[in-house]
């Protein structure tokens, strides 16, 4: 027993926390390939979006243990002696392997994850990359030790355990994001509206909304104004030719909703768009369209987040109706997507 505590009182806290990382790293990789099983299933009655959602639960599991390791690192930090450590040749030869091997299968992973869209892999390659920085800062505290006589072991322990944390932390808040419900990025949003609007006869994007059920798993829909004079088989031919560029382009199954333009009554349409944007908080108006046998007008405005939309929209409707009182409104209100 003696030689046991004298053999690990030798050892640094900066080798033992990153051992502990290690055999962590090694336990947590076998949860991706379960992750992956579960989320290529195909899907079925019950789930018909599939299962890929099931890669965000995985991430998530793996993140609570990181953290909860690091917390457990911390905790016990002031256990480990602070007697004098050793190194030799081999283990520093080790480390210096250890470093180049993790940047490789870094570099390897986020490639692989880019390329397939796998978060999964772009959060192993995140940790990968990050453990070589954990084995460079001991591979620099032991350099210190052995040449300069200063030890920075604690510090060093401490800045691997406060690293392990804030990555695992920000895997996890990213994964609960994306199954609460997150916003598309606004280049994909864009570049998908962009690619829309190139089809002729598309006179506006609207409503573009996605929904995300896992990596290679997004589907969405989209409102899209085009001439109201146009038929029944030219909006089908339409629609469809909208449904297979996006997912060609972009592997996103979209359905497309039509908006009619009415270019009779466009001075209205206009007016009311200016009379609208002269409101804090309404972001757009859409869907224009006048039924003139009914004397009706529809539109909807789109407010921003924070804002009473009930308010603003009667606001709204009691200017309208001041300067076109010979016809009915309906407003619809919706949040920006």
């Amino acid at each position: 027993m003696d030689v046991i505590a004298a053999r690990m009182e030798s050892i640094s806290n900066p080798q033992i926390y990153n051992q502990l990382n290690d055999l962590s790293s090694i336990i947590i990789s076998i949860l991706p390939i379960l992750g992956s099983k579960i989320s290529n299933k195909s899907p079925d009655k019950l789930h018909p979006y599939g299962y890929g959602r099931a890669e965000y639960l995985i991430s998530i599991s793996i993140s609570i243990l990181a953290i909860l390791i690091a917390l457990s690192s911390l905790n016990s930090l002031n256990i480990i002696s602070n007697a004098k450590t050793s190194y030799n040749s081999i283990y520093l030869s080790f480390i210096i392997f250890t470093v180049i091997v993790k940047i490789f299968l870094g570099m390897y992973y986020r490639r692989a994850g880019n390329t397939l869209k796998s978060q999964q892999l772009m959060d192993s390659g995140n940790g990968e990359l990050l453990d070589s920085l954990f084995s460079f800062l001991i591979l620099l505290s032991a350099l210190s030790a052995i040449y300069y006589h200063i030890s920075f072991d604690n510090i060093v322990t401490c800045i691997i355990v406060i690293m392990v944390f804030k990555s695992s932390w920000d895997i996890l808040k990213d994964n609960l994001d994306r199954l609460i419900g997150r916003r598309a990025s606004l280049e994909l949003t864009s570049n998908i509206k962009h690619s829309i609007s190139e089809i002729p006869d598309v006179y506006w994007v609207y409503d573009l909304v996605l929904h995300d059920y896992g990596p290679r798993r997004t589907v969405g829909t989209v409102h899209v104004e085009v001439d109201g004079n146009m038929k029944a088989p030219q909006i089908h031919q339409l629609s469809s030719e909208i449904s297979n560029k996006i997912y060609d382009e972009y592997s996103i199954l979209l359905v497309v909703g039509i908006y009619a333009k009415n270019h009779e009554f466009e001075d209205i349409r206009k007016d009311i768009l200016e009379t609208a944007s002269g409101y804090d908080g309404i972001l757009e108006v859409k869907g224009f369209f006048v039924d003139k046998s009914e004397m009706l007008i529809s539109f909807d405005i789109i407010t921003d987040f924070g804002r009473n939309r009930e308010e603003l929209k009667m606001k709204l409707l009691n200017e309208i109706k001041q300067k076109y009182p010979q016809f009915t409104f309906i407003i619809s209100d919706d949040y920006d997507f």
